[in-house]
């Protein structure tokens, strides 16, 4: 967070320097001596409000003789070769186009494809090719026209930074931002309005330029730096930290820093947090509780240690600093229909389809009714679906899907309702409902039956959006075609069973009847014989 405010402030310092009397330089020019790969150098020349230099006539290039070497703002295309007849050679800067009268590129120039597509110059400013990922010792930057500071005394040591990279050559004086460190007491100053500000300056900058800490004097509302238990600022500087074994703060066990007022030495926190009951431990302020510390429409914010963040509310982006509404449907997630809203998106199906309940951005035929039209390929007449819980049934001229009573199958263990294209299942008093089908003894004989998850269809076409719970409570029979046909084929092979069994038994008994009429004569005259 503190590169961003930096990098914004840098920016404020520029824009709203006044200008003086007199042309203001056409480019400043800054040489870096830090050891960085191209995208590395590009990145930190932005950061200057600027870009890696670019140099079109002789008189810029003269500017910088003598100065410095390393990366310019000179690249060859990606999957372009260098030509050597074309203006740059192939070859563009960063700010675009090829146009330039001038050109100083070294004898050992390599027009192969293979060649590197970066341009670094030497001492005496000639271009040379070199391979974008390799670190330069150096780069060179230009920004835009900025009033500028002058180089501190030569007497005193100094060594001038941005954002902790090096700076050794400057065109035309410091420009603003730039931080110039002078030994040996190592103080500190920033160029602000043309003019060299000494550390500490505001917190809100770089922590005022201070080695441990930066915090606002509760009395003098003026800008102080601290440092750790242990420690104390050095007197000279009025920045720097240097080990105190006799400081008063070790004694208090702050939990981030102490400060003396007054001649008492009181415990602190840094920014974005609070001190405790106790005087000494310090916890994370919830900034978020100011509700106007994230006005823009669109926005949440998010509390994070010792600070905030405003982000885009889920179905939102940032673009052009606000959040505007991501267009879900751009990537086609819906099977069928797609509708965009404020935040997120819903899909819906089209006629004769719903939502599927275990896909919500996929649709299942639905009929809703006892018997429909079935949905069949137009290339093959006889390649036809039915939804879920509907049989096929062919007719002399059309293909329909009829309802199956699941109930005359006996899927529930008790009670059953049947439902177009599914089934209910209920338990009588004292049963409990499990499976959606099982009835089993109730622990609690008070206990009413209740319905299973099989609930009937809805004839609407349900719509499913990503956000509410939309998780359909009509569910299908699950009964395939095949499944039904091999219920009847085994429904009339035990019928048949059946009634074999009962007309070979009552066969047998007329049998046994007949025998004993007919042994009847014959025992009534041995018994009168007798």
């Amino acid at each position: 967070m503190r590169d961003i405010t930096a990098v914004v402030l840098v920016a404020a310092l520029a824009a709203i320097v006044e200008c003086r009397d007199g042309a203001a330089p056409e480019t400043i020019y800054v040489v870096f001596e830090e050891l960085a790969d191209f995208a590395e150098a590009r990145s930190m020349c932005a950061k200057l409000e600027g870009q890696l230099a670019t140099f079109t006539s002789a008189e810029s290039s003269q500017s910088l003789l003598g100065l410095g070497s390393g990366w310019i703002g000179l690249q060859r295309p990606p999957g372009g070769c260098p030509d050597p007849g074309a203006t740059l050679r192939g070859y563009e800067w960063l700010r675009g186009g090829v146009q330039s009268d001038f050109q100083n590129w070294a004898s050992s120039f390599d027009p192969s494809c293979a060649s590197p597509r970066c341009v670094v110059v030497d001492e005496q400013m000639k271009w040379l090719q070199r391979d974008c990922g390799s670190p330069a010792p150096a780069f060179i930057c230009e920004s835009p026209p900025k009033q500028t500071c002058g180089l501190l005394p030569e007497a005193d040591t100094s060594t001038y930074s941005l954002f902790g990279k090096r700076a050794s050559h400057f065109s035309s004086g410091v420009p603003p931002g730039f931080i110039a460190t002078l030994e040996p007491d190592s103080t500190r100053f920033m160029c602000f309005r043309e003019q060299w500000v000494q550390a500490p300056w505001n917190c809100e900058i770089l922590e005022g330029g201070c080695q441990h800490r930066c915090s606002v004097h509760p009395e003098t509302s003026q800008p102080f730096c601290y440092c750790a238990p242990g420690s104390s600022i050095d007197p000279v500087n009025r920045i720097s930290c240097v080990e105190d074994p006799s400081d008063p703060c070790l004694g208090l066990h702050c939990d981030h820093g102490c400060f003396e007022l007054g001649g008492t030495h009181l415990c602190l926190c840094h920014q974005g947090f609070k001190l405790g009951p106790d005087g000494r431990s310090c916890s994370d302020f919830n900034d978020c509780v100011d509700e106007r510390q994230c006005p823009e429409d669109n926005t949440v914010c998010v509390n994070v240690p010792g600070g905030f963040q405003c982000h885009c509310q889920a179905g939102f982006h940032r673009s052009g600093g606000q959040c505007v509404d991501v267009d879900e449907c751009a990537s086609a997630p819906c099977e069928h229909i797609c509708t965009n809203m404020a935040g997120y998106y819903t899909c819906s199906c089209y006629d004769g389809y719903q939502v599927d309940p275990e896909s919500p951005n996929k649709c299942k035929l639905h009929c809703g009714k006892e018997e429909c039209a079935a949905e069949c390929d137009p290339n093959n007449k006889y390649q036809c679906y039915c939804p879920d819980g509907y049989i096929l049934e062919e007719r002399s001229d059309e293909m329909v899907c009829i309802d199956i009573n699941e109930c005359d199958f006996f899927y529930c263990d008790q009670d059953c309702t049947n439902s177009f294209g599914g089934f209910t299942c209920f338990c009588e008093k004292g049963w409990t409902l499990v499976d959606q089908y099982k009835c089993v003894v109730s622990a609690d004989d008070e206990t009413d039956s209740g319905g299973s998850g099989l609930n009937p269809s809805t004839d609407a076409v349900p719509t499913a959006s990503y956000g509410p719970d939309t998780s359909p409570t009509a569910q299908p029979s699950g009964v395939s075609l095949a499944a039904f046909v091999g219920i009847i084929i085994c429904t009339v092979l035990v019928t048949s069973a059946v009634v074999f069994a009962v007309h070979h038994i009552l066969n047998k008994r007329e049998d046994m009847r007949r025998n004993v009429k007919a042994a009847e004569p014959e025992s009534h005259s041995l018994g009168a014989a007798h």
